[in-house]
């Protein structure tokens, strides 16, 4: 669903398609509201789960969830909480402030920040080593291990 839709998508009441530009004009209380329910609709989507009543009830996301959840705040908003902190079972309450605040700094509003990757073609023939999960693999097919 595109943020800046209108209507009302998840077929409850109350519950909006949110607009970043629109957020940040409201006031502080009314932001809160309509970050909360629109957390909290992406929440039941994904998790085809109700939300909790209780925005000081946690909000349990498998992984795979998780990183759902993440990438669609961060599609539609331009800022998500990280993969740890939405794992960490945050509450709604929680969850809306730190996307609230992430909201509100000003690097937020550029989207998020570029890495910019360049190859080093003096070393590109260069060995490096194996990363803890390679190494493990290799050392299980060396025939070291009874069980492999």
């Amino acid at each position: 669903m595109n943020p800046t839709s209108s209507g009302n998508p998840s077929g409850n009441p109350g519950t909006s398609a949110t607009d970043r530009t629109v957020l940040l004009s409201l006031a502080p209380a009314e932001r809160i509201d309509r970050l909360g329910a629109y957390l909290r609709e992406r929440y039941e989507r994904i998790t085809g789960r109700e939300g909790p009543a209780d925005p000081d009830e946690p909000l349990f996301l498998e992984s795979l969830q998780a990183t759902e959840f993440q990438l669609t705040v961060e599609s539609e908003m331009g800022t998500a909480p990280s993969l740890t902190e939405l794992v960490g079972a945050p509450t709604l309450r929680e969850l809306t402030a730190l996307v609230e605040t992430r909201l509100l700094e000003p690097e937020a509003a550029g989207g998020s920040a570029v890495v910019e990757i360049s190859a080093d073609e003096g070393a590109r023939f260069e060995p490096f080593g194996l990363t803890d999960v390679q190494h493990a693999y290799w050392l299980g097919r060396s025939g070291l291990f009874e069980l492999g």
